[in-house]
């Protein structure tokens, strides 16, 4: 829930990013994954500096297989890794929470609860991409 103090998902800390003055908001983004090995998961979860959660996202599937790995900073608010059949994942976080439509604005295999807002946006390409 967007603005509450809440747990995030997951088994396994795979990263945290620290968003400063440099990024378009400041806050927190986690990364944790299920450490299931054929269906693993990743929850990706924004916070603000109080660690109030303002976004969250899980990336995965039934039988998707992923390992996390790569991570990168592309820039401020721009971060990237792989997952899930090997493609590159691009996150940006937003400036302000940008307009969403439930189950038409995100890439295949991203689930987020329902809501018409997000802070993040989530973008996958193929490997090397």
């Amino acid at each position: 829930m967007a603005g509450a103090a809440g747990e995030v998902e997951g088994l396994v800390l795979e990263a945290v990013a620290m968003l400063d003055a440099q990024d378009p908001i400041p806050g927190y983004l986690f990364f944790l994954t299920d450490d299931v090995p054929f269906e693993d998961a990743l929850s990706i979860t924004l916070t603000d500096p109080a660690l109030r959660i303002l976004d969250t996202a899980r990336l995965g599937g039934a039988y998707a297989t992923g390992a996390w790995r790569d991570p990168a900073i592309d820039g401020p608010g721009r971060l990237s890794f792989r997952f899930i059949d090997e493609k590159r994942w691009r996150l940006r976080v937003l400036p302000r929470p940008g307009p969403r439509l439930p189950f038409l604005s995100e890439p295949r295999g991203v689930h987020r609860p329902l809501g018409l807002t997000r802070h993040f946006v989530l973008a996958a390409g193929p490997e090397g991409g």
